[in-house]
Protein backbone atom coordinates (compact mmCIF):
# COMPACT_ATOMS: atom_id res chain seq x y z
CA UNK A 1 0.00 0.00 0.00
CA UNK A 2 0.97 3.62 -0.47
CA UNK A 3 1.04 5.31 2.94
CA UNK A 4 1.16 9.06 3.41
CA UNK A 5 2.50 9.90 6.86
CA UNK A 6 1.72 13.45 8.01
CA UNK A 7 3.49 15.19 10.90
CA UNK A 8 2.41 18.75 11.87
CA UNK A 9 5.83 20.46 11.94
CA UNK A 10 8.82 18.53 10.62
CA UNK A 11 11.13 21.48 11.34
CA UNK A 12 11.21 20.52 15.05
CA UNK A 13 13.80 17.81 14.56
CA UNK A 14 13.78 16.50 18.12
CA UNK A 15 10.03 16.81 18.82
CA UNK A 16 8.18 13.69 19.83
CA UNK A 17 5.90 13.81 16.77
CA UNK A 18 8.86 13.94 14.36
CA UNK A 19 10.71 11.17 16.19
CA UNK A 20 7.55 9.06 16.05
CA UNK A 21 6.99 9.80 12.35
CA UNK A 22 10.51 8.78 11.36
CA UNK A 23 10.29 5.57 13.37
CA UNK A 24 6.89 4.71 11.86
CA UNK A 25 8.20 5.39 8.36
CA UNK A 26 10.95 2.84 8.96
CA UNK A 27 8.39 0.34 10.22
CA UNK A 28 6.18 0.82 7.15
CA UNK A 29 9.18 0.34 4.84
CA UNK A 30 10.12 -2.82 6.74
CA UNK A 31 6.54 -4.07 6.20
CA UNK A 32 6.99 -3.49 2.42
CA UNK A 33 4.75 -0.46 2.04
CA UNK A 34 5.52 2.69 0.07
CA UNK A 35 5.84 5.69 2.38
CA UNK A 36 5.70 9.45 1.85
CA UNK A 37 6.56 11.59 4.88
CA UNK A 38 5.46 15.21 4.88
CA UNK A 39 3.52 18.04 6.48
CA UNK A 40 -0.19 18.89 6.16
CA UNK A 41 -1.13 20.48 2.84
CA UNK A 42 1.29 18.50 0.70
CA UNK A 43 -1.18 16.70 -1.53
CA UNK A 44 0.10 13.21 -2.34
CA UNK A 45 -1.93 10.30 -3.65
CA UNK A 46 -2.05 7.37 -1.25
CA UNK A 47 -4.06 4.37 -0.09
CA UNK A 48 -3.72 5.21 3.61
CA UNK A 49 -3.32 8.55 5.37
CA UNK A 50 -1.59 8.33 8.75
CA UNK A 51 -1.97 11.63 10.63
CA UNK A 52 -0.07 12.33 13.84
CA UNK A 53 -2.36 14.59 15.85
CA UNK A 54 -6.13 14.81 15.53
CA UNK A 55 -6.07 18.56 16.18
CA UNK A 56 -3.01 19.54 14.15
CA UNK A 57 -4.08 17.38 11.19
CA UNK A 58 -7.86 17.88 11.41
CA UNK A 59 -8.05 19.86 8.16
CA UNK A 60 -5.93 17.21 6.42
CA UNK A 61 -8.23 14.41 7.58
CA UNK A 62 -11.34 16.28 6.41
CA UNK A 63 -9.75 17.09 3.04
CA UNK A 64 -8.77 13.45 2.53
CA UNK A 65 -12.33 12.36 3.23
CA UNK A 66 -13.79 14.87 0.79
CA UNK A 67 -11.32 13.89 -1.93
CA UNK A 68 -11.55 10.12 -1.43
CA UNK A 69 -14.17 8.92 1.09
CA UNK A 70 -13.05 5.30 0.62
CA UNK A 71 -9.43 6.07 1.59
CA UNK A 72 -8.33 4.64 4.94
CA UNK A 73 -7.32 7.22 7.55
CA UNK A 74 -5.36 6.46 10.72
CA UNK A 75 -5.29 9.24 13.33
CA UNK A 76 -2.78 9.15 16.20
CA UNK A 77 -3.90 10.87 19.40
CA UNK A 78 -1.31 13.15 21.04
CA UNK A 79 -1.19 15.12 24.27
CA UNK A 80 -2.47 18.37 22.72
CA UNK A 81 -5.46 16.48 21.31
CA UNK A 82 -6.53 15.40 24.78
CA UNK A 83 -6.25 18.99 25.99
CA UNK A 84 -8.41 20.58 23.28
CA UNK A 85 -10.83 17.75 22.53
CA UNK A 86 -13.66 19.17 24.62
CA UNK A 87 -13.55 22.62 23.02
CA UNK A 88 -12.53 21.93 19.41
CA UNK A 89 -15.29 20.13 17.46
CA UNK A 90 -12.90 19.63 14.53
CA UNK A 91 -10.86 17.21 16.63
CA UNK A 92 -13.87 15.01 17.38
CA UNK A 93 -14.89 15.22 13.73
CA UNK A 94 -11.48 13.96 12.57
CA UNK A 95 -11.50 10.97 14.92
CA UNK A 96 -15.06 10.18 13.84
CA UNK A 97 -13.88 10.15 10.20
CA UNK A 98 -10.85 8.00 11.03
CA UNK A 99 -10.81 4.38 9.96
CA UNK A 100 -8.54 3.56 12.90
CA UNK A 101 -7.29 5.54 15.90
CA UNK A 102 -3.88 4.98 17.48
CA UNK A 103 -3.08 5.82 21.09
CA UNK A 104 0.31 5.40 22.73
CA UNK A 105 -1.04 3.75 25.87
CA UNK A 106 -4.28 2.19 27.05
CA UNK A 107 -5.36 4.88 29.54
CA UNK A 108 -6.23 7.26 26.70
CA UNK A 109 -8.95 4.97 25.38
CA UNK A 110 -11.27 5.88 28.26
CA UNK A 111 -10.78 9.59 27.53
CA UNK A 112 -12.11 9.28 23.98
CA UNK A 113 -15.80 9.52 23.04
CA UNK A 114 -17.44 6.14 23.59
CA UNK A 115 -18.69 5.75 19.97
CA UNK A 116 -15.11 5.74 18.56
CA UNK A 117 -13.40 3.49 21.10
CA UNK A 118 -13.93 0.36 19.01
CA UNK A 119 -11.58 1.86 16.39
CA UNK A 120 -8.64 2.26 18.79
CA UNK A 121 -5.35 0.37 18.59
CA UNK A 122 -2.89 0.87 21.46
CA UNK A 123 0.67 0.97 20.12
CA UNK A 124 3.41 1.75 22.63
CA UNK A 125 6.29 3.95 21.50
CA UNK A 126 9.31 1.70 21.20
CA UNK A 127 12.97 2.63 21.55
CA UNK A 128 16.35 0.97 21.02
CA UNK A 129 19.02 1.13 23.68
CA UNK A 130 22.08 3.16 22.70
CA UNK A 131 24.83 0.90 21.36
CA UNK A 132 27.69 2.98 22.71
CA UNK A 133 28.02 3.02 26.49
CA UNK A 134 27.48 6.48 27.96
CA UNK A 135 28.97 7.07 31.38
CA UNK A 136 26.83 8.93 33.92
CA UNK A 137 27.92 12.35 35.13
CA UNK A 138 29.83 12.35 38.41
CA UNK A 139 30.02 16.08 39.09
CA UNK A 140 26.36 16.31 40.15
CA UNK A 141 23.08 14.45 40.35
CA UNK A 142 22.04 15.15 36.77
CA UNK A 143 18.32 15.57 36.02
CA UNK A 144 17.08 16.01 32.46
CA UNK A 145 13.75 17.38 31.25
CA UNK A 146 12.71 16.89 27.62
CA UNK A 147 9.75 19.11 26.73
CA UNK A 148 9.07 21.77 24.14
CA UNK A 149 7.90 25.07 25.61
CA UNK A 150 4.15 24.44 25.54
CA UNK A 151 1.66 25.15 28.30
CA UNK A 152 0.43 21.56 28.66
CA UNK A 153 4.02 20.39 29.25
CA UNK A 154 4.33 22.68 32.33
CA UNK A 155 8.00 23.31 31.53
CA UNK A 156 8.47 25.80 34.39
CA UNK A 157 7.32 23.38 37.08
CA UNK A 158 10.73 21.73 37.34
CA UNK A 159 12.45 25.11 37.68
CA UNK A 160 10.04 25.98 40.48
CA UNK A 161 10.75 22.63 42.17
CA UNK A 162 14.49 23.24 41.88
CA UNK A 163 14.13 26.36 44.02
CA UNK A 164 12.56 24.26 46.78
CA UNK A 165 15.48 21.86 47.11
CA UNK A 166 17.77 22.12 50.15
CA UNK A 167 21.11 23.87 49.74
CA UNK A 168 22.88 20.53 50.30
CA UNK A 169 21.37 19.02 47.12
CA UNK A 170 23.71 18.26 44.22
CA UNK A 171 20.86 18.26 41.69
CA UNK A 172 21.41 20.12 38.42
CA UNK A 173 18.63 20.28 35.84
CA UNK A 174 19.14 20.45 32.07
CA UNK A 175 15.99 21.22 30.10
CA UNK A 176 15.85 20.57 26.35
CA UNK A 177 13.02 21.66 24.07
CA UNK A 178 12.05 24.05 21.28
CA UNK A 179 10.97 27.63 22.09
CA UNK A 180 7.39 27.41 20.81
CA UNK A 181 5.55 29.67 23.27
CA UNK A 182 7.17 33.10 23.39
CA UNK A 183 5.97 33.96 26.89
CA UNK A 184 7.24 30.69 28.35
CA UNK A 185 10.48 31.20 26.43
CA UNK A 186 11.13 34.46 28.26
CA UNK A 187 10.35 32.83 31.59
CA UNK A 188 12.74 29.91 31.08
CA UNK A 189 15.47 32.29 29.92
CA UNK A 190 15.02 34.25 33.12
CA UNK A 191 15.10 31.05 35.18
CA UNK A 192 18.32 30.02 33.45
CA UNK A 193 19.93 33.32 34.49
CA UNK A 194 18.59 33.41 38.04
CA UNK A 195 18.10 29.79 39.09
CA UNK A 196 21.45 28.14 39.80
CA UNK A 197 20.09 24.58 39.55
CA UNK A 198 18.22 25.00 36.26
CA UNK A 199 19.43 25.51 32.70
CA UNK A 200 17.36 25.55 29.53
CA UNK A 201 19.46 24.46 26.55
CA UNK A 202 16.92 24.80 23.75
CA UNK A 203 16.46 22.23 21.00
CA UNK A 204 19.24 19.79 20.09
CA UNK A 205 19.49 17.01 17.50
CA UNK A 206 17.76 13.84 18.60
CA UNK A 207 20.95 11.74 18.54
CA UNK A 208 22.66 14.24 20.87
CA UNK A 209 19.61 14.34 23.12
CA UNK A 210 19.70 10.55 23.48
CA UNK A 211 23.33 10.67 24.65
CA UNK A 212 22.58 13.40 27.18
CA UNK A 213 19.57 11.47 28.42
CA UNK A 214 21.59 8.28 28.81
CA UNK A 215 24.26 10.11 30.87
CA UNK A 216 21.68 11.56 33.27
CA UNK A 217 20.68 10.23 36.66
CA UNK A 218 16.98 10.97 36.20
CA UNK A 219 14.40 11.98 33.59
CA UNK A 220 11.53 14.23 34.68
CA UNK A 221 8.23 14.52 32.80
CA UNK A 222 6.10 17.39 34.12
CA UNK A 223 3.20 17.36 31.64
CA UNK A 224 -0.29 17.93 33.03
CA UNK A 225 -1.67 16.00 30.05
CA UNK A 226 0.29 13.66 27.80
CA UNK A 227 -0.01 10.47 25.80
CA UNK A 228 3.09 8.30 26.14
CA UNK A 229 6.10 10.55 25.54
CA UNK A 230 9.00 9.25 23.43
CA UNK A 231 11.46 10.40 26.06
CA UNK A 232 9.93 8.04 28.62
CA UNK A 233 10.45 5.07 26.32
CA UNK A 234 14.02 6.14 25.55
CA UNK A 235 14.88 6.65 29.21
CA UNK A 236 13.42 3.26 30.11
CA UNK A 237 15.45 1.31 27.55
CA UNK A 238 18.62 3.19 28.61
CA UNK A 239 17.85 2.32 32.26
CA UNK A 240 17.47 5.95 33.34
CA UNK A 241 14.99 6.23 36.24
CA UNK A 242 11.97 8.47 35.69
CA UNK A 243 9.96 10.85 37.85
CA UNK A 244 6.70 11.75 36.13
CA UNK A 245 3.45 13.60 36.73
CA UNK A 246 0.57 11.38 37.72
CA UNK A 247 -1.46 11.74 34.52
CA UNK A 248 -3.09 9.10 32.35
CA UNK A 249 -0.41 9.22 29.64
CA UNK A 250 2.43 8.55 32.07
CA UNK A 251 0.55 5.99 34.14
CA UNK A 252 -0.41 4.13 30.97
CA UNK A 253 3.25 3.60 30.06
CA UNK A 254 4.91 3.25 33.47
CA UNK A 255 2.10 1.38 35.22
CA UNK A 256 -0.02 2.26 38.23
CA UNK A 257 2.42 0.61 40.66
CA UNK A 258 5.45 2.63 39.50
CA UNK A 259 6.86 4.62 42.44
CA UNK A 260 8.12 7.73 40.68
CA UNK A 261 4.91 9.70 40.24
CA UNK A 262 4.14 13.15 41.69
CA UNK A 263 0.99 15.27 41.73
CA UNK A 264 0.77 16.84 38.29
CA UNK A 265 0.63 20.51 39.29
CA UNK A 266 2.65 20.37 42.53
CA UNK A 267 6.18 21.76 42.57
CA UNK A 268 6.42 20.71 46.22
CA UNK A 269 5.60 17.08 45.44
CA UNK A 270 8.04 17.11 42.53
CA UNK A 271 10.80 18.56 44.70
CA UNK A 272 10.14 15.82 47.26
CA UNK A 273 10.50 13.09 44.62
CA UNK A 274 13.67 14.69 43.23
CA UNK A 275 15.26 14.84 46.65
CA UNK A 276 14.17 11.30 47.41
CA UNK A 277 15.71 10.01 44.16
CA UNK A 278 18.96 11.80 44.98
CA UNK A 279 19.30 10.73 48.62
CA UNK A 280 17.36 7.47 49.09
CA UNK A 281 19.37 4.64 47.51
CA UNK A 282 16.63 2.04 48.02
CA UNK A 283 14.04 4.28 46.33
CA UNK A 284 16.38 5.03 43.43
CA UNK A 285 17.09 1.31 42.98
CA UNK A 286 13.34 0.59 42.84
CA UNK A 287 12.93 3.26 40.16
CA UNK A 288 15.66 1.55 38.11
CA UNK A 289 13.96 -1.80 38.54
CA UNK A 290 10.66 -0.22 37.53
CA UNK A 291 11.96 1.23 34.26
CA UNK A 292 13.71 -2.07 33.44
CA UNK A 293 10.31 -3.78 33.66
CA UNK A 294 8.73 -1.08 31.48
CA UNK A 295 11.45 -1.46 28.84
CA UNK A 296 10.53 -5.09 28.22
CA UNK A 297 7.27 -4.08 26.52
CA UNK A 298 8.70 -1.18 24.49
CA UNK A 299 10.55 -3.24 21.87
CA UNK A 300 10.63 -2.33 18.15
CA UNK A 301 9.54 -5.89 17.32
CA UNK A 302 6.33 -5.46 19.31
CA UNK A 303 5.59 -2.05 17.78
CA UNK A 304 6.17 -3.51 14.30
CA UNK A 305 3.86 -6.46 15.08
CA UNK A 306 1.09 -4.12 16.18
CA UNK A 307 1.39 -2.03 13.02
CA UNK A 308 1.41 -5.13 10.83
CA UNK A 309 -1.84 -6.20 12.45
CA UNK A 310 -3.47 -2.76 12.10
CA UNK A 311 -2.49 -2.31 8.44
CA UNK A 312 -3.63 -5.85 7.60
CA UNK A 313 -7.07 -5.00 9.02
CA UNK A 314 -7.18 -1.92 6.77
CA UNK A 315 -5.90 -3.74 3.69
CA UNK A 316 -8.47 -6.56 3.74
CA UNK A 317 -11.54 -4.33 3.23
CA UNK A 318 -9.77 -2.39 0.45
CA UNK A 319 -9.00 -5.64 -1.41
CA UNK A 320 -12.63 -6.71 -1.11
CA UNK A 321 -13.73 -3.34 -2.51
CA UNK A 322 -11.43 -3.71 -5.53
CA UNK A 323 -12.72 -7.20 -6.27
CA UNK A 324 -16.28 -5.88 -6.09
CA UNK A 325 -15.40 -3.17 -8.61
CA UNK A 326 -15.54 -0.15 -6.30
Amino acid sequence: MKIRLVVPDSSLASSGDVVTAKRWAEIFYALHHEVTLGEPGEDTACDVLVAIGAAACAAEVHQSYRAAPQRAVVVAITGPDLEVMARQPAVNASIELATRIVTFQAATVDLLPRPVRHKVSVIFQSAVRLKAQVLPRRDCFSVIAVANLRDHKQPLLIAEAARLLPTSSRIRIEHYGAAIDGQIHEQVRRETLENGRYHWSGEVAHRDLRKRLASSSLLVNTARIDDGANAISEAAVDQVPIVASRVAGNIGVLGESYLGFFSARSAEDLAHQLQRAETDEAFYRKLREGVAEVARRLTPAEERRQWRQLLAQIEKPSRKAKKAGF
